[in-house]
């Protein structure tokens, strides 16, 4: 009976000594397992968003750039050199319209002032022509019958009239010249009427002496001159008048 009861309690003994061990490895186990848990948030920590600002700076040289700022850096030089050539082409366009406006301006002036001086020209050759014309019909018709017949002076009244109203040489060319425009080709062999009767009184006139020409401003041999231009005109050839400069027929 003892020794069952010996045996007893050395049983209930293992058993608790079981449990104690068994107790024990839970808590060591659970201890190890807050210690890698610890040491797993420890590291965690260490790879937080503001990490960086503990962490040892990495080698940076003063020439790299940050590629995101390089980048807008060369965008904005790029527009700045876009809109300095864009005003630049503006103001050369500009300055090229203005100067092309004021060329045009110059132009039309130019074309204006061309204008009036030939209207003026057209005007006095109007009224020089229209002298002339006056002269002609003054010194050379006596009465004008319709367009195409005129009665003309004698070569004595022309004569008389080249004298008393002091014609000159100038004027004469300038009613031979006349004459040949407005009348039918004239020359040697085919001469008009009006141009024969004046040539005549221009002879007769260059004939007087000059103690007895009250026109001190006929200067003599005219005849001659008129003559010469009309054989020319024979021979197609158009001579110019004797005192103009250059004239190869001129007379010494």
């Amino acid at each position: 009976m003892l020794v069952q009861t010996s045996i007893s309690l050395l049983c209930l003994l293992l058993l608790q000594m079981a449990d104690s061990s068994n107790a024990f490895l839970s808590q060591r186990n659970g201890i190890e397992t807050l210690s890698v848990a610890t040491t797993t948030a420890t590291k965690s920590s260490r790879q937080s968003p503001f990490s960086y600002l503990f962490s040892s700076p990495s080698p940076f040289n003063e020439n790299d750039e940050i590629p995101s700022a390089k980048n807008g850096r060369n965008s904005t030089t790029t527009a700045t050199m876009e809109r300095n050539d864009t005003s630049s082409s503006s103001s050369a366009l500009s300055q090229a319209l203005v100067m092309k406006q004021q060329a045009q301006r110059l132009r039309d002036e130019a074309k204006a002032q061309a204008k009036a001086l030939q209207e003026e020209k057209d005007r006095q050759l109007a009224l020089q022509t229209s002298k002339i014309d006056s002269w002609i019909d003054d010194l050379l018709v006596q009465y004008q019958v319709d367009d195409d017949t005129q009665l003309l002076h004698s070569v004595d009244q022309v004569l008389k009239r080249l004298r008393d109203d002091r014609y000159s040489k100038e004027q004469v060319n300038k009613i031979f010249k006349r004459i040949c425009e407005t009348g039918p080709p004239q020359s040697r062999s085919r001469c008009s009427p009006i141009m024969e009767l004046f040539v005549d009184a221009v002879g007769k006139l260059d004939e007087v002496e000059r103690d007895e020409n009250p026109n001190k401003r006929w200067s003599g041999k005219i005849e001659r001159e008129l003559r010469k231009k009309l054989f020319a005109m024979d021979w197609g050839i158009e001579l110019q008048d004797e005192d103009d400069e250059g004239n190869p027929w001129k007379l010494r």
